[in-house]
Formats: C-alpha cells, sequence, structure tokens
C-alpha cells in the first residue's frame, strides 16, 4: 500500500508510548513511580493508586513520572509520545487520502 509511513508512524507513537509506560509500570509490581521535584514531598503530593514515589529500588527509572510541568503534573517519555499521538488526531488519515488521490490524479 502507496504512502503506508504516514498511517503507521502515528501508530508506532502509540504503541511505543504504551509500550514504555507499561514496562515501567510491570517492572514495578503495577505502580508508576514518580521521580517528585525537590519543592514538594512526594508522598503528600502525588501517590494514589496507581501512583508510587521513586526510590533507591525502582526499576527502568528514565521512563517514570519525572518531567513536571508547572501547574499540569508529573508526566514520563511514554506520556508525552501518547499525547503527541493524540494532538496528532485524524490528521495523518486526511494526508493518506489527499496523498492516494494525487497519485491517481496524476497516473
Amino acid at each position: 500500500m502507496p504512502y503506508l509511513w504516514v498511517l503507521l508512524l502515528p501508530l508506532m507513537l502509540h504503541l511505543v508510548g504504551g509500550w514504555m509506560n507499561a514496562s515501567v509500570e510491570l517492572a514495578n509490581k503495577g505502580l508508576m513511580p514518580i521521580h517528585a521535584p525537590a519543592s514538594f514531598t512526594c508522598e503528600e503530593d502525588w501517590t494514589d493508586a496507581r501512583h508510587t514515589c521513586e526510590t533507591a529500588d525502582t526499576r527502568l527509572k528514565f521512563l517514570d513520572d519525572r518531567y513536571f510541568i508547572r501547574h499540569m503534573g508529573v508526566y514520563s517519555l511514554g506520556d508525552f509520545l501518547l499525547y503527541a499521538f493524540q494532538w496528532i488526531g485524524s490528521l495523518p488519515y486526511f494526508l493518506w487520502l489527499g496523498l492516494m488521490l494525487n497519485k491517481r490524479s496524476n497516473a
């Protein structure tokens, strides 16, 4: 199928982002560790049923929630890829359709 990469690239963002989050959660007993900013106390501000504080025993620390965005929260690399997938939305489908129609009209 021509221009398949237009459809696969957003899908890869979704799959890789989900894999990154699932990997760190599975490695840490089903909980997503949080690397809280220095100005916050992790136990009081960030933990819930799905999150725990990062400790010395935390595995895959580079994939945990560690990127603080003021007034929004703490995010992981996987979260950023998942949000990129959501932000792109249905644009790739329209781009693919346009490329296919253009190819057909030039043939």
